[in-house]
């Protein structure tokens, strides 16, 4: 089949794992393809990858170093890279690759470290919990080799897409958003809380901290605490009731938000998603096209009747079905959540990621199906990984806005060259200009300046949708 890549897989163990690699890393190759048994040849001379142990004798070989040989389900990842693939780090092998008339093979079983990076294998095998319940980014075999700022599936299907165009230059890649798209951009928004501070309250805690910075001198940001405090009393306004400021700064691209549908904890939102008000709000927001999902409680966790309960709320606000959601403090242990978010019957997922640490969880920036180690296959649920969240930046890492500003922008940038899908997660608590000064300036020139990238700026669900019928279209049939 002229311009199909035959990808051949040994027919060991867990094919259906292997399998799954290997539509992981064409999938971002970008070329159209099929999977062949070991022994089947591409049609004429057409393009050939065979993840075998040995070089063959055209085509692209990568490197099988029999880790689908053993028992995938919760087998401990590899603990730290061991050399490079061109400049990407591997875990496997010495990174090499030798050219030869026609043929070349990669050093490196990168099927592997995909299967590995994009399961969750390292969390599967860990008993590590921070105070919140989650697995810990210093655990992770990305953040223990200080790696998650690089999508590295996406990389090595870049090394594997250049060797392959030149050992076939009639090859076509297939640009995923279109001609003229790099990337895709999705502005998503969590809804924490909708409760109007106490005015007496807040006047108080401003006038201290006035106070508090007269006394070292800082007379100019001392007043300008006190004014807003004042201002805050007198107005009475809700600051997080910021539906109208998130959307000033993402239009005229759609957002995702994800509220609440029950409560579960105290750390929980206090609003009912019902209220009149909201509904309306949120009625108005879907008529600009943005999307409404659900944001899973506290203690939700890996329990599919409670993401029934609250989808289904949510659901009656939005008129149809909720299909995305994403996790309270991105409280979930993976993989089990993917089980239990496919048997709640969601779409999609939008809460792999670490709290304290920014970047790509799962080594790519594209969505992906994750693979059920437990029961061998590929399960229905979309994984839409988040790359930023703004409480990283200032909370965890306690940044100056200008530092934020560019951290977040460089990982848009690396998402662009990966040409994936760049999520960013902004609270409705974090752009009151009033009293969250600095983090509202930083989400209005990271969303302005997002805006002038070449990206298709759409919601988690059409970036999922898009990226579904991409993959349809890429796989052919073997016959």
């Amino acid at each position: 089949m002229a311009g199909v890549v035959t990808i051949r897989i040994g027919d060991g163990p867990n094919r259906a794992a292997r399998e799954w690699a290997a539509r992981l890393i064409a999938t971002r190759c970008g070329y159209p393809y099929r999977i062949a048994h070991e022994g089947e040849a591409p049609a004429g001379d057409g393009a050939l990858v065979s993840y075998l142990a040995a070089p063959g004798a055209r085509g692209l070989t990568i490197a099988d170093s029999g880790f689908f040989d053993g028992k995938t389900a919760g087998a401990a990842p590899f603990l730290k890279t061991c050399g490079r693939l061109q400049d990407v780090p591997i875990f496997h092998g010495t990174g090499t690759i030798t050219r030869n008339a026609g043929a070349a093979f990669i050093d490196s079983d990168i099927f592997a470290a995909a299967f590995s990076m994009a399961g969750a294998l390292d969390e599967k095998s860990s008993s590590s919990e921070d105070r919140h319940g989650r697995f810990p980014a210093a655990e992770s075999l990305l953040g223990s080799n200080d790696l998650l700022g690089r999508p590295l599936i996406d990389e090595y299907a870049h090394v594997i897409r250049k060797e392959l165009a030149q050992l076939y230059p009639g090859l076509e890649y297939v640009a995923p958003w279109g001609k003229r798209h790099d990337f895709a951009v999705a502005f998503t928004h969590d809804i924490e809380t909708l409760a109007r501070p106490s005015r007496l309250g807040y006047l108080k805690t401003k006038l201290i901290s006035a106070g508090r910075l007269s006394q070292k001198g800082e007379t100019r940001q001392a007043l300008r605490t006190a004014g807003a405090g004042i201002r805050r009393a007198a107005g009475g306004e809700n600051p997080n009731y910021s539906f109208e400021l998130l959307r000033q700064r993402a239009r005229p691209w759609p957002s995702t938000f994800f509220l609440f549908g029950g409560v579960t904890s105290e750390l929980d939102g206090a609003y009912n998603v019902l209220d009149t008000r909201l509904r309306s709000d949120l009625e108005k927001l879907m008529n600009e096209g943005c999307e409404i999902g659900v944001h899973l409680g506290y203690e939700t966790r890996e329990n599919a009747d409670l993401m029934r309960v609250q989808a289904s709320r949510v659901e009656t606000v939005a008129g149809k079905r909720a299909v995305g959601a994403r996790h309270h403090y991105l409280r979930a242990r993976f993989p089990d959540a993917w089980k239990a978010h496919e048997e709640a019957g969601l779409a999609y997922d939008a809460s792999f990621a670490f709290a304290e640490s920014a970047g790509f969880r799962a080594a790519t920036s594209y969505p992906f199906r994750p693979f059920d180690v437990d029961t061998g296959r590929e399960m229905r649920i979309f994984e839409a990984p988040l790359v930023a969240m703004d409480g990283t930046f200032f909370q965890y890492g306690e940044l100056p806005p200008e530092k934020t500003v560019e951290a977040v922008l460089s990982l848009a940038e690396k998402t662009r060259l990966a040409g994936g899908v760049f999520t960013l997660l902004w609270h409705n608590t974090m752009v009151d200009e009033v009293d969250k000064g600095d983090q509202a300036r930083s989400y209005a020139e990271i969303a302005e300046t997002l805006k002038t990238m070449p990206a298709w700026g759409a919601t988690v669900g059409a970036c999922v949708e898009r990226w579904k019928a991409y993959c349809d279209s890429l796989e052919v049939s073997g016959e």
